[in-house]
């Protein structure tokens, strides 16, 4: 809508623009170019114009991608860019996942071309709206000379400042909300490990009230090699460790006397060994697909015992066998927590109990690895979190181990006991690292006033 009425003058463009020709602007010509450059700009900066044209833009722009020739022979199918190396005319407002993350770095490394452009209809209308507010309406002969000019100083101001800010703004915006919502999606997941309760063997239920029943003893299983080789560690309901067992021929396929005799020999030291401590709940780490054998020869053991030893089991054992995710326990075992905890330990041994503990308290177990190292940060906890800074990524774990923490709660007289369990502490509110070392100090005895 036209504010003002514009006021042609009798005189053209160049009669005016010879009356202020100098040494930097020698003709008429160079005298109008640096007018409609400072017109253009002035339009550009305007508020109330940026306003306008960005509602539109940020509606109806739409973002196309091309390989470039690094590109088209670097990207196949199974590359991490292969989702995003042909894009024609997505809109803007459908980037609601963390897709342009993908495509800024793709375009950092120069394997595809990113265009962000207006529909050349909508880039029509709006320049057509703006020569209604901006052209005179006379029809005189000098009107319509400056009417070409004015027409000229728009065209610049469009295509030059106006549209290419307006491309840097959703560049901006599509960066900081792939972000955001890559954030969110970090602290999901991290959610959905440390919110997941105890594992419940079977006879339990939630409102059972006798705490021994309730009590969850587990034997961790990690698969190895030969060196190491496949390891039992056998937990107590605390999470404190009874027992080891090396076994590295249970599984053998070898058709040799010797090796039959050993994988026989396994096989009974197994059978012994769960037959003494009697766990409720069997961990095994999946870490490849040996592992599956040798979930075959755990039952095969557990048939055993409830075969051929039924007196020397409770009336009411009924081992399951869970598979375990051996991510988590891989950082643990090359933490610096965990040679202070497990002194003088293998690493597979290592592993295997953080397999168990997690199982038995995994807010306890994930907060161990929050401390100072911060080992926490090198779980990989969705495909694209690579894209977020170690602080991004430690605020918001530091904001869901808080909330999960004071809404379960810490059993103190437990965590005294038992050093592992103390990690949670330094989430509880009011708390922080510092408060929490003294705080455990003081709860093992160890300051005394």
């Amino acid at each position: 809508m036209r504010v003002e009425e514009l006021q042609d003058g009798k005189e053209i463009p160049e009669e005016v623009a010879r009356n202020f020709t100098c040494a930097m602007f020698e003709t008429a010509q160079d005298v109008l170019k640096g007018a409609r450059h400072m017109a253009a700009v002035e339009i550009g900066c305007e508020p109330v114009v940026k306003k306008h044209v960005r509602s539109i833009f940020m509606e109806h722009a739409t973002i196309s991608t091309s390989p470039t020739p690094d590109g088209n022979s670097a990207i196949d199918v199974y590359h991490q860019f292969s989702g995003i190396k042909w894009l024609r005319n997505k809109p803007l407002s459908k980037f609601e996942d963390a897709q342009w993350l993908l495509i800024q770095k793709a375009e950092q490394e120069k394997l595809i071309q990113v265009t962000i452009k207006l529909p050349d209809s909508v880039k029509s209308k709006l320049i057509g709206d703006a020569n209604e507010c901006y052209l005179s309406e006379c029809v005189s002969k000098p009107a319509q000379l400056w009417n070409e000019q004015r027409k000229m100083i728009l065209e610049e101001s469009f295509h030059n400042f106006i549209l290419p800010s307006m491309e840097k703004e959703a560049r901006s915006i599509l960066a900081a909300r792939a972000k955001n919502w890559l954030l969110m999606e970090y602290g999901k997941q991290l959610w959905n490990k440390v919110s997941v309760a105890p594992y419940l063997r079977k006879g339990n239920s939630v409102d059972n009230e006798n705490e021994e029943e309730a009590e969850l003893r587990v034997m961790a299983c990690c698969w190895g090699p030969g060196k190491p080789a496949n390891t039992f560690v056998m937990l107590d309901s605390s999470g404190e460790v009874v027992d080891i067992l090396y076994a590295g021929s249970i599984s053998s396929k070898s058709q040799g006397v010797a090796e039959q005799q050993r994988k026989r020999n396994d096989q009974d030291r197994l059978l012994k060994f769960m037959t003494d401590h009697q766990p409720h709940v069997v961990c095994l780490g999946a870490a490849n697909l040996s592992c599956r054998q040798l979930k075959d020869d755990i039952y095969e053991i557990i048939f055993k015992i409830v075969e051929d030893h039924p007196r020397d089991v409770s009336q009411d054992m009924n081992i399951n066998i869970i598979w375990g995710d051996e991510a988590f326990p891989r950082l643990y075992e090359n933490a610096r927590i965990s040679t202070d905890q497990l002194p003088a330990q293998p690493g597979i041994v290592k592993r295997a109990v953080a397999l168990g503990r997690y199982l038995q308290n995994p807010l306890a177990m994930v907060a161990t690895l929050c401390g100072s190292g911060k080992e926490i940060l090198s779980w990989k906890l969705c495909p694209l979190d690579d894209f977020l800074s170690p602080d991004e990524k430690y605020e918001m774990v530091e904001q869901i181990m808080v909330d999960a923490t004071n809404q379960v709660g810490l059993d103190i007289n437990l965590a005294s006991t038992h050093e592992w369990l103390f990690a949670p502490l330094q989430f509880i509110a009011g708390l922080g690292p510092k408060s929490f070392c003294f705080t455990e100090s003081f709860c093992k005895g160890w300051i005394y006033f």
